[in-house]
């Protein structure tokens, strides 16, 4: 699985919103078009979909722009991910189907292995919330164990 634009996107906008509300109540899209060099259209294609989802809501007129739906503390990554249209899964096949992964209908001998890869993934997105990364608080076991594990691969 690569996470595609979209879900990079969503968070990397969300988190340049709420930096920019410590200094103003309403965010433009421009702003952050701008500050974060990503196309206006495709950022207001996003934020379409997180006003939908209830991450943000917007605010018309001249001082128009975008605010958090909530407290950034209680709005996490997986759900900025999913709110953009992106999946987080590894299975070929819906996780909660016991069916489908092969042509045959049967599920793949791997399937349990990458639904919970999908729900160890999915589990530590949801841990972390806008809040988090804003103070740069991620979890540095889970970081640094693929750091080492991709060193030692590399060497």
């Amino acid at each position: 699985m690569q996470l595609g634009t979209k879900g990079r996107y969503a968070v990397t906008a969300l988190l340049r919103l709420h930096d920019a509300l410590k200094l103003q109540q309403v965010v433009p899209l421009s702003y952050i078009a701008e500050t974060e060099n990503i196309s206006i259209t495709y950022l207001e294609q996003l934020f379409t979909k997180l006003r939908k989802a209830g991450v943000v809501n917007s605010i018309r007129g001249q001082a128009g722009g975008y605010v958090l739906a909530r407290e950034a503390a209680f709005v996490n990554v997986a759900e900025i991910i999913m709110a953009a249209e992106e999946n987080i899964l590894f299975t070929r096949c819906a996780t909660s189907s016991h069916s489908g992964c092969t042509k045959t209908g049967m599920l793949c001998k791997t399937h349990t292995l990458w639904e919970e890869l999908t729900n160890h993934v999915y589990g530590f997105l949801s841990s972390i919330t806008l809040e988090d990364l804003a103070l740069g608080k991620i979890p540095k076991t889970v970081v640094s164990g693929w750091t080492q594990h991709k060193q030692v691969v590399n060497d």
